[in-house]
């Protein structure tokens, strides 16, 4: 029954929306930039005294992407090209900046800073930056950078938990740590990486003011203004959008299904808000450091069956952790071979398949 209801379900979200004939597939990976884990040592640390830290795998691979990490990943995109001879593309969901936890620790916790993540990267991989690796994978177009956000921590929950002293907050700060769990009776918010869940108007202003600086650090370091934006833990509404809307973004990444404010919206494939914005949904995921003993790639084909049956594009979710091997080389490689195998899949049972980007996909629907 629960896979019958499963079916149904695929398809009733794949009814509504924009339609095309053409076999189109997105690959959307989020969290590119930001820090997670800095390492094994630090994860067995914090997990010895008793720090809760998140679930699905997160604090155990992810971390900031080595040049290694891009390489591979790169080689492989460029290594299958679609019925354009395009090669295969990810959109990197991109916060562009990181906490600063020196100067964050020198005020008390009192006052939040941040620092571009190439001020980041050199500090995890000193004399081996791997941003010039970013830009390389732009000019082959295996890897385009699209907006997450500034950071993908909710800096006012976060100092909050700082200043209060939170069970494992401090003893994750000192690490260079900032994702851990909060005991709901302390805030109903649970984990402080959903950027913009916010309780009071205090809080969405200092979020508005992050996003409006993040656009233009975005732009800095990329040369463009981004399209397209996906909200940290899919956590925004109205005043986010508004917002996003005044600095550009004309395509909002998501979900199906959107919990806002305790009401349920239903996102399909090019509907606009009222801000004119169109809604990108993902219909199929391919997350097997998430839960190694999934069969994701069996479902991902399933799903994109669905969709394609409904003449749907498919948008794939594929977090950057699936593709990190700093934390654990394992996980890095056996995915790269899984990803390998989803791909020659997909070109075989659909030949005339075309890579697009989020934004691509969204001036197609826009046209």
């Amino acid at each position: 029954m629960t896979n019958i209801k499963k079916l149904i379900t695929q398809n009733l979200i794949n009814i509504p929306g924009w339609r095309t004939n053409r076999h189109i597939v997105v690959f959307e990976s989020d969290d590119w930039g930001s820090i997670r884990m800095p390492s094994i040592e630090t994860y067995e640390s914090l997990i010895k005294n008793g720090v809760q830290l998140g679930t699905y795998g997160y604090e155990k691979v992810d971390t900031i992407a080595s040049p290694c990490d891009l390489e591979l990943l790169f080689e492989l995109c460029d290594s299958f090209r679609d019925i354009n001879n395009n090669p295969l593309v990810i959109t990197a969901n991109s916060v562009v900046a990181n906490p600063d936890f020196e100067k964050i620790r020198k005020t008390d916790y009192s006052r939040y800073y941040w620092e571009p993540i190439t001020t980041t990267m050199e500090r995890y991989y000193p004399n081996q930056s791997p941003f010039p690796l970013w830009k390389e994978g732009m000019e082959r177009m295996v890897f385009y950078p699209q907006l997450h956000g500034r950071e993908h921590v909710n800096v006012p929950m976060w100092l909050k938990s700082l200043q209060n002293n939170y069970p494992g907050a401090r003893e994750c700060f000192e690490k260079g740590v900032f994702s851990f769990l909060v005991d709901k009776g302390v805030d109903i918010r649970k984990k402080n990486t959903s950027a913009y869940y916010y309780l009071t108007k205090d809080e969405l202003s200092i979020i508005k003011q992050s996003i409006i600086e993040a656009a233009q650090i975005f732009k800095d370091l990329f040369g463009f203004y981004s399209k397209s934006f996906i909200a940290p833990s899919y956590k925004w509404d109205k005043s986010i959008e508004e917002t996003l809307q005044s600095v550009g973004v004309k395509y909002l990444q998501g979900m199906f299904l959107h919990v806002e404010n305790g009401e349920k919206h239903y996102n399909y494939i090019g509907r606009k808000n009222i801000f004119g914005q169109l809604y990108l949904n993902r219909t199929a995921f391919w997350e097997y450091s998430q839960n190694p003993d999934f069969d994701w790639t069996s479902d991902c084909l399933k799903r994109m069956t669905v969709s394609f049956r409904w003449h749907k594009p498919v948008t794939i979710s594929v977090h950057r952790l699936n593709f990190i091997g700093s934390l654990s080389e394992r996980n890095r490689d056996e995915n790269l071979k899984r990803f390998k195998t989803l791909i020659t899949k997909i070109q075989k049972e659909w030949p005339d398949v075309e890579f697009l980007t989020s934004d691509q996909l969204g001036d197609l629907i826009s046209r």
